[in-house]
């Protein structure tokens, strides 16, 4: 397994200057072909391999990217055998966001709404109104609807939003470094707006993205000896699950056209689990309606020792859509 830090200047990986730390969608989805046309250079005896791609929530749209980016080289060199094409064969996202008009805040209102998380006087007042909370910035929220969305959030402040039944850990009294009620170094200060972009909710606070239990990954992979044994170069910046010291551009176009466009050509699996509401399992359902393959195997549960799992659905075309019940 081949883990990727990207884009550049996040977790382990490196970047230097506006110029090299700025991405957008599209540029992310090249820099990924370039590493990982560069990873087959350097380790030649993995060339033979199949190659699957994985990723989740962000990577909704850095993994098609990638994929997308992978096959047009593929195409473009097909007759030059003295050209190097992964082997592609297909790839996996978890919750991952894909249509901006259907995933994300809109998913979660909606969600919230039949997990009883708000009332019914408030999903009236935003159906009345029509309101539209789609797209990664908001910007087809009205005055009122905008009112409605803060008196949303008001409820579910305090409320996991990567699992909704799960516990919101913080500072107490269910801290996210078990055992310790102190606040974590200003460093590791982060909101869900940095964590996860799309959520505009509450500022930032000394902690983690909110309700995680991060600390742990921040204590083992800080380590002076684990660092040694990733071979880390001693100039790398401390890793973290946040940064702000890179330039992101969210752009609204979304990943669901390369599901269109690849369609046929590889194995896609699109998994969910059924109480994340960063992400929520009835966005994604709703951005493959959209559209409109035909069923090859009709939604059908499956089990893990006697107990529902989850269910799966697959289309025309390679697609394969999967929950994971009770799971973030």
């Amino acid at each position: 397994m081949l883990w990727i830090d990207q884009p550049a200047g996040v977790g382990y990986s490196t970047c230097t200057g506006i110029k090299d730390c700025t991405f957008d969608d599209e540029t992310s989805g090249k820099d990924n072909l370039a590493v990982i046309l560069a990873w087959y250079e350097k380790y030649p005896e993995f060339k033979k391999n199949d190659l699957w791609l994985s990723g989740e929530s962000y990577g909704g749209i850095y993994v098609p990217y990638m994929a997308y980016n992978i096959d047009e080289h593929n195409t473009a060199h097909r007759e030059d055998d003295s050209v190097f094409k992964p082997q592609l064969k297909g790839f996996a996202v978890g919750n991952g966001v894909t249509n901006w008009k259907y995933d994300t805040t809109p998913a979660f209102v909606d969600m919230g709404y039949w997990h009883s998380l708000y009332d019914t006087a408030l999903y009236d007042k935003i159906q009345k109104a029509q309101c539209d909370f789609s797209g990664p910035f908001g910007t087809n929220i009205t005055a009122e609807c905008g009112g409605y969305l803060d008196e949303f959030n008001s409820f579910v402040s305090k409320v996991n939003v990567y699992d909704i039944f799960g516990v919101c850990y913080g500072l107490g009294p269910y801290p996210q470094l078990y055992g310790s009620q102190q606040k974590l170094d200003k460093t590791n200060s982060w909101s869900s707006a940095d964590y996860t972009p799309w959520l505009k909710r509450g500022a930032a606070s000394n902690e983690l993205p909110p309700c995680t239990w991060g600390t742990p990954l921040f204590s083992y992979l800080n380590n002076a000896e684990v660092k040694t044994n990733l071979h880390i170069p001693a100039e790398v910046q401390p890793w973290s699950l946040c940064t702000d010291q890179i330039h992101y551009a969210i752009q609204p176009k979304g990943s669901q056209w390369i599901y269109e466009a690849l369609k046929g050509k590889y194995a896609m699996l699109h998994y969910s689990g059924d109480v994340d509401g960063a992400v929520p399992t009835i966005g994604t359902q709703n951005w493959i309606a959209d559209m409109g393959w035909d069923v090859d195997n009709k939604w059908s549960m499956y089990k893990v020792n006697g107990d529902v799992a989850g269910y799966t659905e697959s289309y025309t075309g390679g697609l394969t859509f999967g929950t994971v019940h009770g799971a973030g």
